[in-house]
């Protein structure tokens, strides 16, 4: 199991090489007579280094369930949905890395560009949801992404004006709830501007 990604990489590079990325797609369907005994030959080839490759208990169970009908496409999808996918411990391993990455806030003490930093947050995220199948309600995302966040004293700034805004609708007695996606919004708009004062602040000491 821990050693599938490599194997999926050599895989990968063997189809390349004897043109058999088909037997990889599990979407492909031979529109031709021709294309379809061209992927019969594919498919016999395919299976037969399978069988010979393939190692462990349950790659082998996986394969042998395909071995009467030849229908290697169909193994590989398998293998593929076994280790990678949801449920799987590949799958498991990652949404536990990913997990601890959304929840771990910047250190106060590195020095970082905000918004690549906020856009690999947001890449992580959607990995996560991705792996574990999960929703995410829009105000757990404010809040995961505050946690992350919330060593930047520069943006303090949108916290306050967030806290304003919230104050004004309670004292008037507005009822409608902040939108979490608006509020990030703030957060991002304000990540561009400290980035762009700090390159600034840069380029001066540069030219002392």
């Amino acid at each position: 199991d821990a050693n599938w990604h490599a194997f999926t990489i050599e895989w990968t590079a063997l189809s390349n090489v004897f043109r058999l990325d088909h037997v990889l797609d599990p979407n492909y369907v031979p529109a031709t007579t021709d294309q379809q005994e061209l992927f019969d030959a594919q498919q016999a080839f395919f299976m037969t280094v399978m069988l010979n490759k393939i190692k462990t208990i349950k790659g082998k169970e996986i394969v042998n369930n395909h071995i009467a009908s030849g229908d290697a496409q169909a193994a590989w999808k398998d293998l593929v949905a076994h280790y990678r996918g949801a449920g799987s411990i590949i799958s498991k391993q990652r949404g536990d890395d990913l997990y601890e990455k959304i929840n771990t806030p910047i250190p106060s003490d590195k020095p970082v560009r905000l918004t690549a930093a906020i856009s690999q947050w947001e890449k992580d995220l959607s990995e996560y949801l991705a792996v574990t199948s999960k929703k995410l309600p829009s105000d757990e995302k404010l809040r995961l992404f505050e946690r992350f966040l919330r060593n930047i004293s520069q943006l303090k700034s949108v916290v306050t004006m967030h806290s304003m805004i919230a104050s004004v609708n309670h004292s008037t007695n507005v009822t409608t709830a902040i939108d979490p996606e608006a509020t990030i919004n703030l957060y991002k708009s304000r990540s561009e501007e400290i980035d762009i004062e700090s390159q600034n602040k840069a380029v001066k000491q540069l030219r002392r």
